[in-house]
């Protein structure tokens, strides 16, 4: 029978499979060892080790909530685009982790060439009074575009703050950037982004249904 084969098995031929199960656990372990650590390092995007080169914040006169309501608007990337740049949207993701907006900018250079820029998502903080992502330029024109933003409570109202680190490719694709995306471009870009983001949450409501909106009586023809 069966189990007289087994209480029959040499001693040696038992060990040799104890070794060769052992062996095919360890490399299972190892995989699933592997495979968790890829996930954690492709989730998880610490900033360089530097300050960062740029830090914008700026107040929202209204609660918090509809302050992170507006930046999950599904608009919110061409709301707070300047209209000079042209932006036109490719693939948009509500903000997760890992999730990506690849877009295209058309800056009002003559003969100039679409910029292609994919961002991803990474380091994702939602909660009630407060909302946190880093967005990372995966394909672009920049050699390193690594933006952190927190919307957070600031007494009754909220305070929003953008950090950046950021560094331009040598020759000529450089010096552009150096021009569309340097430290004069991105002061007026996130000065832009403020106006808009008090506008729409503190006079037209964060969306639809806000109280800012409801207050407002139904929103302002601009």
């Amino acid at each position: 029978t069966s189990r007289g084969r087994t209480m029959m098995m040499s001693p040696g031929r038992a060990t040799t499979r104890r070794r060769c199960h052992g062996r095919r656990a360890l490399r299972c372990t190892t995989v699933v060892a592997a495979a968790c650590c890829r996930r954690i390092a492709g989730l998880t995007m610490p900033p360089p080790a530097r300050p960062p080169d740029y830090t914008f914040r700026h107040r929202v006169a209204a609660p918090v909530a509809e302050a992170i309501a507006f930046y999950q608007r599904p608009d919110v990337l061409e709301l707070l685009t300047p209209p000079v740049l042209r932006l036109t949207t490719r693939t948009k993701e509500p903000i997760a982790e890992s999730s990506i907006n690849a877009f295209e900018l058309r800056p009002p250079v003559p003969f100039g060439p679409a910029i292609e820029w994919v961002a991803t998502h990474y380091d994702v903080v939602k909660a009630r009074d407060r909302l946190e992502f880093t967005d990372v330029q995966t394909k672009g024109p920049m050699a390193r575009w690594h933006h952190r933003h927190v919307v957070e409570p600031d007494g009754l109202g909220a305070r929003v703050t953008d950090t950046l680190w950021v560094e331009h490719r040598p020759g000529l694709e450089g010096a552009a950037t150096r021009v569309l995306f340097g430290g004069p471009a991105l002061a007026t870009l996130f000065a832009f982004r403020a106006l808009v983001t008090r506008l729409y949450v503190e006079v037209l409501g964060a969306d639809e249904n806000s109280p800012s909106r409801r207050r407002a009586g139904g929103g302002i023809d601009i």
